[in-house]
């Protein structure tokens, strides 16, 4: 029951942070922490805000979907 309560929790978590994204330029992940996102308008070599909100969240519903089908 926990797992589940904390699979919400940082379901949520991402989800508000791909909302947070959209139109705000260019973005890079990584740096000291594990997940990392930052706004860099116009660095070389990093995607689109836009892109990597919707990546965050197909990997939110591909767990969804996977937890559903292998419960």
């Amino acid at each position: 029951m926990i797992g589940f309560l904390i699979s919400i929790a940082v379901s949520l978590n991402f989800l508000y942070t791909a909302f947070q994204l959209f139109g705000q330029g260019t973005c890079s992940f990584g740096g000291g922490r594990v997940i990392r996102v930052a706004t860099n308008l116009g660095d070389a070599g990093a995607v689109s805000c836009n892109l990597a909100a919707f990546g965050i969240i197909l990997v939110v519903i591909s767990y969804w979907t996977y937890f559903a089908n292998n419960r």
